[in-house]
């Protein structure tokens, strides 16, 4: 369990207002939108080039710039033995930047980044590549 201690702090209105309404749609108390936002902020501060984002799993760390989740770019440097160049080749609309992005926020969060890539693992194999599809339809 979470150790956790009071912390009283003043919002604007409009944050307040914001906090709420966050709250109400995901039915959870303001607390937890509260907390979640602080974390998320800090950890965007620790790793700069990833953002979070809401997708059809949950929240996710992304990379500022990229349709990529931090865990995607893990994955492929996994599978490429954590090979930096390597990396960069297979990902050449990326800039160094965002790549040690990535790389940061997995040393630093590797629970997180291990839990998605063994979430998606579990979804099922990958969609294949286009040029592994074979041939189209013919006419």
């Amino acid at each position: 369990m979470v150790e956790t201690e009071h912390f009283s702090v003043r919002l604007p209105n409009r944050l307040l207002a914001e906090i709420r309404a966050i709250a109400a749609a995901r039915a959870r108390p303001a607390s937890s939108v509260v907390t979640a936002l602080i974390d998320e902020g800090l950890r965007a501060r620790q790793c700069p080039g990833v953002f979070f984002a809401d997708a059809p799993s949950g929240r996710r760390a992304g990379v500022a710039g990229s349709r990529l989740a931090v865990w995607e770019i893990v994955q492929l440097w996994r599978a490429l033995q954590q090979d930096r160049a390597a990396l960069a080749e297979q990902l050449p609309h990326l800039a160094a930047w965002q790549l040690d992005a990535a790389i940061r926020y997995h040393h630093l969060y590797p629970e997180e980044i291990d839990r998605a890539i063994e979430d998606n693992a579990r979804m099922g194999p990958a969609l294949p590549e286009a040029g592994d599809l074979g041939p189209g339809p013919t006419r």
